[in-house]
C-alpha cells in the first residue's frame, strides 16, 4: 500500500491510499493542542492541530480574536503579536534579530515574552502550549 500526504486546511491532513489499484482518502487530524487567550480574555482549547502550523495561522483559522496576520505570516507587521505563557518560553526560545524589530515598533505592549505568532510553528515539544493575545499597540 502506498500513502501521499497533503494539507488543504489547517488541523486537518488528507492522506490518500492506493490499495490493489483503488483509491481511498482518509481524513487525519494532528494531535497536539494550542490554548489561546484572545484580547476580550476569551480562551480556546484547540485540539488536532498539525505540525508545523504557525500560531498565526491556528488563530485566524479559529477565529481568535486579535489576531490579523495582516503580512501573511512574513514577519512584516506584528499583528500576530501574543505572550506566551512563561513555561513555555524555554521551549519557544527567544525572537531573531528581525522578529525583535517588528516586535520593537509595538514596544509600548511588548514584554519579555512576546513572540510573533507567524514565527512559531507547532511541533511536539510545544504540545499544549498557551498563549495569549497582545493588546493593539497605540504606536
Amino acid at each position: 500500500m502506498r500513502r501521499w500526504h497533503c494539507r488543504p486546511a489547517f488541523g486537518m491532513g488528507y492522506s490518500v491510499q492506493a490499495q490493489k489499484g483503488r483509491k481511498r482518502i482518509v481524513a487525519e487530524m494532528g494531535n497536539l493542542k494550542v490554548t489561546m487567550t484572545d484580547v476580550n480574555g476569551d480562551t480556546k482549547v484547540i485540539e488536532n492541530v498539525d505540525e508545523g502550523v504557525s500560531l498565526m495561522e491556528l488563530a485566524k483559522a479559529n477565529g481568535v480574536d486579535g489576531i490579523f496576520g495582516d503580512c501573511g505570516g512574513g514577519c512584516a507587521c506584528a499583528t500576530c503579536h501574543v505572550y506566551v505563557g512563561e513555561q513555555w518560553m524555554a521551549q519557544v526560545g527567544q525572537p531573531d534579530d528581525i522578529e525583535f524589530a517588528m516586535l520593537d515598533m509595538v514596544a509600548d505592549v511588548m514584554r519579555d515574552n512576546s513572540r510573533l505568532g507567524c514565527q512559531i510553528k507547532m511541533k511536539p515539544e510545544l504540545d499544549g502550549i498557551e498563549v495569549t493575545v497582545a493588546p493593539a499597540s497605540a504606536y
